[in-house]
């Protein structure tokens, strides 16, 4: 790990963090298990989903230019694929297995369309193909102004209009997070981030809590500008703190970062599969199921993640084509 940037993997194990925490409230929400708080739950949850999948498409983005990921985007396509089949499959699995017990019951017809319709959080991989795709076919290996306006542009035309074109709203949507990621990598935001400019966007989001709470609604076009705005924002500040705070890159984030892959496709096992076992149980405590499912759902994905490494066969569900390359090369 000592040859990754720290503040990546930090940042990363930051945003997973928020993806668990935030699946942990949704399920909650879903199940309606703790009533009582449905609306401190809400508000939590519209806070989180305001920007931790926007701050996890422009690291995503970042890194595919920082690795120049267009020029093996075959490989890495081929690999996201089969990751997502493997996993959407064992999800699939487990919950057509648990039958009434889970939030979304699924049939046969659900795994039949997971080759268009994405099962779950596996979404994030299944929109990461597509941009993968569409940056290394189209040839683009240098996020200007005039492409980062172009997907800016699309990403509000996306929730602006009113479509049913299932995942490819939310992967046009994020495409722009994803050329925000290239563009600070070649454009030196670390001049710009500078303790005014922060003061500044912690004002922003503190406005946008205030009209949050007042309960200030808008058209469709203005909602999206709005939550372009916030995402922005909270990508900018969390960057910077990052960055200029040393102490935020410690062990604990950027092991969570290293281990984010394991930790994302895993922990909903956790999240969801606490709530049924305390519901079964007739134990319902906000803060066991919380506290639980969290540790569980980040420590449990680590240590597979720690024991598969040492073995590139153990590691298929994770690296596939490396496992695959490591089968075939020893015989």
């Amino acid at each position: 790990m000592s040859s990754r940037i720290e503040w990546i993997d930090a940042l990363k194990g930051f945003a997973i963090f928020t993806v668990v925490l935030g699946h942990c409230i949704t399920d909650a929400i879903s199940s309606n298990t703790f009533p009582a708080y449905l609306n401190f739950l809400t508000a939590f949850k519209d806070f989180i989903y305001s920007f931790h999948m926007p701050l996890f498409f422009t690291i995503s983005g970042y890194l595919f230019f920082l690795t120049k990921s267009y020029h093996k985007y075959k490989s890495k396509v081929l690999d996201f694929f089969l990751i997502y089949l493997i996993w959407c499959t064992l999800t699939w699995l487990s919950k057509f297995l648990a039958a009434s017990s889970v939030n979304n019951p699924v049939t046969i017809y659900d795994l039949i369309t997971i080759f268009w319709k994405p099962l779950m959080v596996y979404w994030y991989l299944y929109s990461l193909i597509i941009m993968y795709l569409v940056f290394s076919l189209f040839d683009i290996k240098l996020i200007t102004k005039q492409n980062l306006i172009l997907f800016l542009t699309l990403s509000i035309a996306s929730h602006s209009i009113n479509t049913n074109l299932g995942i490819i709203v939310p992967t046009v949507y994020h495409m722009y997070f994803f050329a925000l990621g290239g563009y600070l990598l070649k454009f030196n935001f670390q001049k710009f981030l500078n303790k005014h400019s922060i003061l500044l966007l912690i004002c922003l989001l503190s406005a946008n809590c205030i009209l949050y709470l007042n309960e200030i609604n808008n058209i469709a076009f203005i909602n999206v500008l709005k939550d372009l705005l916030i995402a922005n924002v909270a990508i900018f500040i969390s960057i910077y703190f990052f960055i200029n705070y040393k102490h935020l890159s410690n062990n604990i984030l950027k092991t969570l970062g290293f281990y984010s892959l394991h930790i994302y496709v895993i922990h909903c096992f956790f999240t969801a599969g606490i709530r049924i076992l305390m519901q079964k149980l007739d134990f319902l405590n906000i803060f066991v199921y919380f506290t639980t499912s969290i540790i569980l759902g980040i420590l449990v994905p680590i240590f597979i993640g720690k024991l598969c490494n040492k073995n590139a066969l153990l590691n298929f569900p994770f690296a596939p084509l490396n496992a695959l390359k490591t089968l075939f090369s020893s015989k």
